[in-house]
C-alpha cells in the first residue's frame, strides 16, 4: 500500500527544535524512533503467530465436528437435533477461521529506512549547511518518518488485535452458543 493511501503525517518536529539539536541528540531521538517502530513490526508477528494459534485449534475443531457430520448422515435418521446443531456449529468454525485467515495475511508495514534517492537529494547538500551538521537533518527527517511509520503501524496493529480478540470471544463463546442452540431445537421440536 503506497505511504499516499495510507495518510499524512500528523506530527512533524519543531523547526526551532531541529535547530537545536546536537549530533548526540538526534542520534538519541533516532535510537529510540527506531526501536519503537521494529516493536510495532515484532508485534505484528506476535499477533500472526497468535493467530495461527487459533487458526490451528479452529481447524481441528472443524474437522471434527465435520466427521461427526459425516458420521451422522450415514445413518437412518438425518433429522436429530443434534446433528442440526453440530451444521450450525460447523458453519460457525467456519467463519472463525475465514476470519484467521483474512487476519494472517500480509499487511504493508513501513519498515526502518528511507531510500537512498529520497536522502541524497538537492536540499540536504545546500552551500548553507556545513557539512558537519548534514547529520543532524538526517537523523531529523528520519525521526519525523519514523514518527509516520510507527503511528500507520500501530493503527494496522490495532486493527488486527482487535480481530484476533473477536475471534478468540467467538471461539470461547462456541460451546455456550452450540448449548442453547441444541436445548432451543430440542425445545421446539417437542
Amino acid at each position: 500500500m503506497p505511504i499516499k493511501q495510507i495518510g499524512e503525517p500528523s506530527w512533524r518536529a519543531d523547526i526551532e527544535h531541529k535547530k537545536k539539536l546536537t549530533k548526540d541528540d538526534a542520534k538519541f531521538l533516532f535510537d529510540q524512533a527506531e526501536k519503537l517502530l521494529k516493536d510495532t513490526l515484532e508485534t505484528s508477528e506476535t499477533i500472526v503467530n497468535r493467530t495461527n494459534t487459533l487458526l490451528t485449534l479452529i481447524s481441528a475443531s472443524l474437522l471434527a465436528v465435520i466427521g461427526y457430520i459425516i458420521s451422522r448422515l450415514g445413518g437412518t435418521s438425518t433429522n436429530d437435533n443434534l446433528l442440526i446443531t453440530a451444521i450450525i456449529g460447523a458453519v460457525y468454525l467456519y467463519i472463525l477461521a475465514l476470519s484467521c485467515f483474512e487476519n494472517t495475511k500480509p499487511k504493508s508495514y513501513l519498515i526502518a529506512g528511507t531510500l537512498p534517492k529520497d536522502l541524497f537529494v538537492a536540499s540536504f547538500f545546500e552551500a548553507s549547511i556545513p557539512d558537519e551538521e548534514r547529520i543532524i537533518r538526517f537523523y531529523a527527517n528520519e525521526i519525523d518518518n519514523y514518527q509516520f511509520k510507527i503511528e500507520v503501524n500501530a493503527k494496522l496493529n490495532t486493527i488486527r488485535w482487535r480481530k484476533y480478540k473477536n475471534i478468540l470471544r467467538g471461539l470461547l463463546w462456541l460451546p455456550i452458543v452450540l448449548t442453547l442452540l441444541s436445548l432451543l431445537i430440542f425445545w421446539f421440536r417437542n
